[in-house]
């Protein structure tokens, strides 16, 4: 009998239990920010990464179509095939990486609202319900820099065998 009595009250302490202290949530809402930066910091290091992942590849292709001169099409237009892929993988990572920016962004703001900052909350984007104006946002800029090196691509992969 008191093993059960034992078992049902030590899985007792693994049900969540409500956040009633402020401090609490305090200490949520730091780690919240420590994430968001996080999250942000690793997007663009990804985002700098695939610019230049593509920018180079698509460099490359082009320096051995000049100076090849024939040859070794094969060889340039799979390099250019190999841009394409890049470009459609990195505008796919574009994507999920800004899932993972919006989540962290919205516990943000549930915290915020929970903690009742109101116009003390970090708002420094318009996403974010800052009222900062912005040229544009930057993964539909992220996304025409990609499209436009894919083009890029297709066009060298047209050159190659032309």
């Amino acid at each position: 009998m008191n093993s059960r009595r034992r078992s049902r009250t030590s899985s007792a302490c693994f049900l969540p239990r409500p956040l009633t202290s402020r401090d609490e949530l305090f200490d949520l809402y730091r780690i919240s920010l420590d994430e968001y930066r996080f999250q942000v910091n690793l997007n663009w290091s990804r985002t700098q990464y695939l610019l230049a992942l593509n920018v180079g590849i698509l460099g490359a292709a082009t320096g051995i179509l000049q100076i090849a001169k024939g040859g070794i099409e094969y060889l340039t237009a799979g390099l250019y095939l190999a841009g394409i892929v890049c470009c459609l993988l990195a505008l796919a990572g574009s994507r999920v990486q800004k899932k993972y920016y919006q989540s962290i962004r919205d516990h943000k703001a549930r915290l915020e609202r929970e903690l009742d900052l109101k116009e003390y909350s970090i708002r420094t984007t318009p996403g974010m319900g800052g009222t900062v104006t912005k040229l544009g946002r930057v993964t539909p800029l992220l996304n025409v820099m990609l499209i436009i090196l894919g083009a890029l691509d297709v066009a060298g992969v047209i050159a190659v065998f032309k």
